[in-house]
């Protein structure tokens, strides 16, 4: 029960955190990579089910808070998906290359909401012309180098904390598989 608790306030916490980045008004490149930080630090704090929580929020933040304009909002469920993909490529390959993880998850994030924005959308949903290519060309590859960005500020960070503080955490509180 203790560890269950710990995880929740733990979850909601960074979860937090991550929606006051939007809420800020920040420029998208920073406000990408600030969640995207938050969402590669809570896969390796609390795992994947809380960084999954934290990346399904967070796109609707961004999108009640304007980051996302109006338009976009038709992209957020391919935003969700490719904050669920970086959540679990990053999860599989935390301990083993973290590395090829963040190059990974970058890389499967950018795919699915390209995947979204200039297929998916233009062929289900009826949109102004252009606007599925708008989506692609303000999504696309400003993900992919604020995943990479955060990836290589995720690492930094978890680098710079304690040892003994994050691993004695890390083994009490979330069992490894």
């Amino acid at each position: 029960m203790r560890n269950s608790t710990q995880l929740m306030t733990r979850t909601a916490f960074l979860l937090a955190l991550a929606a006051i980045c939007p809420l800020l008004g920040l420029p998208q490149f920073i406000t990408g990579v600030a969640v995207n930080v938050v969402l590669y630090i809570s896969t390796f704090l609390v795992g994947p089910i809380g960084g999954i929580i934290i990346g399904c929020l967070i796109p609707w933040v961004a999108a009640l808070r304007g980051i996302l304009p109006p338009p976009l909002v038709i992209a957020a469920p391919f935003i969700m998906l490719g904050n669920i993909a970086l959540v679990l490529v990053f999860h599989y390959f935390r301990y083993r290359i973290p590395l090829v993880g963040i190059i990974g998850a970058a890389l499967v994030k950018f795919a699915i909401i390209i995947l979204g924005a200039r297929v998916i959308i233009p062929q289900f949903i009826h949109v102004a012309p252009g606007v599925a290519a708008k989506v692609a060309a303000i999504l696309g590859i400003a993900q992919i180098f604020t995943a990479l960005a955060a990836g290589f500020l995720a690492l930094i960070i978890l680098q710079a904390t304690p040892g003994k503080y994050l691993w004695e955490n890390l083994q009490r509180n979330y069992k490894f598989h």
